[in-house]
Parts: structure tokens; C-alpha cells; sequence
């Protein structure tokens, strides 16, 4: 007898594939003409319509940070952003197409000066167990009992960007932002930092626990030069978008 049906692996995967928002925190390089390879930056895409990238550089053999903050419209998976260097205005502009399947972001940029470039980043999305990402919370003073909104960005190289702009973000007329360094050991959390824009030159140490389980900095401690205990507490919580 010959059977009228027969049996086929079904090639529809019921597992849809993996898609990336835009919004986010993304690391990559940014470069002069055709070249994408160049400097490092590091990019925060909210999903208030802000962003903020961080330009890595060196100059005559030392190394800098400059900070950009604006805004993006995003139409598609095409991208524009206008953005602004935060301690002496400098325009920077961006126009990109994102790759959802991948969370790639690229195209190409363009200053007020008319240099022009390439640049490549992709979204950066680590666990709760990894410290390195995108981090908002809220910080007080010693008996006080307002919360104020700040958030910072631990890369893998043993750097870390803070803002403590009232909204929460890297973005805003009122932002201050600082640099430093941080160790990891035990599940401690400590990082050293100095202001550079907005309250230039104020050095403060900070230290909390680093809850794997929950991706948090919890019972966090912040004081001024290299006290931990003399300012304030404040805790975290890891972005995941």
C-alpha cells in the first residue's frame, strides 16, 4: 500500500528571531572620510528622544573625553541626530541606518567645521552579573530626604561617565558630568571621579554593593575627594533597553 501522506520536518521556526530597539547603549568607532575605524565612543539612545555620545580622543599623546548631548528623530530604521559638545559648543551631526536583526547602527557624520566620516556602533546589552552598561538611579545628601536623578556609564576598560542631570539622563541645560575610574572586587562597586563640566574640579569617591541577582547597586555610599561616608547614599539600577 502506498500512503497517501507523508512526514516533513516542518521548516517554520516557531521562535521568532531576536530584533534590537534603537534605544539603548551602544559602543563602537567613529572616523575621519571613508575610514569607520578611529576613535572610540560610546552612544545612549533614550526613548525621550535624547542621546548622548561620548568621543574618546587623543591629542598629542594624552587622552581626552568630550561629551555630546541632543536629540534624534528616527524614521524607519533610518536615523538623524544633532548633538552638541557640552563644555564649549561644537555641532556634530549624525544620520544612520539601524539594523534591527543585529543592533548595528551606521552611517555617516558631519561637524560645524565641514569635516565629514563614517562611523559603526553596535548595541552593547550585558547581564545582570556584568557591571559594564548603562546605569540611572538617584542619589541624597546626608539627612536629607530629596532624591535627585543621575545615571552613569561603566565601560570594560575600567572607566566610568556619570551625570547627575535632574532627569535622569546625559542630556539637559542643567547637567554636570564627571570621569574616573572604578574597580570590582567582592561584588564591591568603587569608583573615583572628577567633575568636568558644571561643577569643574570637585573630586568625590563612590561605593555601593553590586547585586548580580537583581542588577543593581545597592547601599551605596558617596563622599567627597576620598571619603566614601561624608556626602550622601545612593543606589542603581541596569538598563536592559
Amino acid at each position: 500500500m502506498v500512503s497517501l501522506f507523508s512526514c516533513s520536518k516542518n521548516e517554520d521556526d516557531p521562535t521568532p528571531a531576536k530584533t534590537y530597539d534603537i534605544k539603548g547603549y551602544y559602543q563602537g568607532t567613529l572616523g575621519n572620510g571613508a575610514a569607520e575605524a578611529g576613535f572610540k565612543i560610546a552612544m545612549v539612545i533614550e526613548e525621550n528622544g535624547k542621546v548622548t555620545f561620548i568621543n574618546y580622543f587623543k591629542y598629542n599623546g594624552s587622552t581626552a573625553d568630550e561629551i555630546y548631548y541632543g536629540t534624534y528623530t528616527l524614521s524607519g530604521n533610518q536615523i538623524t541626530i544633532t548633538s552638541s559638545r557640552l563644555s564649549s559648543p561644537f555641532a556634530v551631526n549624525f544620520t544612520g541606518t539601524f539594523d534591527s536583526a543585529t543592533g548595528k547602527l551606521s552611517g555617516s557624520w558631519t561637524n560645524e567645521n565641514n569635516y565629514t566620516g563614517k562611523f559603526s556602533i553596535n548595541k552593547n546589552i550585558t547581564g545582570k552579573d556584568n557591571i559594564t552598561g548603562y546605569w540611572k538611579g538617584s542619589y541624597m545628601g546626608i539627612g536629607g530626604t530629596t532624591k535627585y536623578s543621575y545615571c552613569m556609564i561603566v565601560e570594560n576598560d575600567g572607566t566610568c561617565s556619570i551625570s547627575n542631570n535632574q532627569d535622569g539622563g546625559f542630556t539637559g541645560a542643567t547637567i554636570s558630568t564627571a570621569y574616573g575610574n572604578y574597580s570590582l572586587g567582592n561584588n564591591v562597586f568603587s569608583c573615583f571621579i572628577r567633575y568636568e563640566y558644571g561643577t569643574s574640579g570637585i573630586k568625590y569617591s563612590l561605593k555601593a554593593n553590586n547585586n548580580t541577582t537583581d542588577g543593581k547597586l545597592m547601599d551605596g555610599t558617596w563622599g567627597s575627594e576620598n571619603s566614601y561616608t561624608d556626602g550622601g547614599t545612593w543606589t542603581m539600577t541596569k538598563m536592559y533597553y
